[in-house]
């Protein structure tokens, strides 16, 4: 336990792995079901209008789709993916990228195990034959 500074509102308070105090996230709880009741009631709407008619910002609206926190009510609402920018409906990345990326990771770590191998010391045993006079 620890104290730190809310990353919102900047007031103290003890985390061990919160960035946000009880207070700020209480408040987007608020804004989330807000949201929610929001796209329950009306069906499918696009984010701004969603911000129009709630006062929630787009910012906070775009965090619920990319935590996917909006996907089970089935609405037609995208974000952009943060690499490529193709249209998706949570997360950060669309799945093309993701498949790149971890297939950029896999890579390093095949490479890094290569390297590894590589300076590892040959361990052999050097003999050296005597001649008896």
């Amino acid at each position: 336990m620890g104290l730190k500074n809310c990353v919102r509102c900047g007031n103290v308070f003890v985390s061990n792995t919160d960035k946000v105090c009880p207070q700020c996230l209480e408040e987007e709880e608020e804004d989330f079901e807000t949201v929610k009741e929001y796209i329950y009631e009306s069906g499918q709407a696009r984010i701004p209008k969603i911000h129009e008619e709630t006062g929630v910002s787009v910012k906070r609206i775009k965090k619920f789709i990319r935590e996917g926190r909006l996907v089970e009510f089935n609405v037609d609402v995208t974000i952009e993916c943060k690499r490529c920018g193709t249209q998706i409906k949570s997360g950060d990345y669309c799945k093309s990228c993701r498949d790149q990326l971890s297939d950029g990771f896999v890579g390093r770590q095949d490479k890094e195990k290569e390297k590894k191998q590589k300076k590892k010391p040959k361990s052999q045993m050097y003999t050296r034959a005597w001649k008896k006079d």
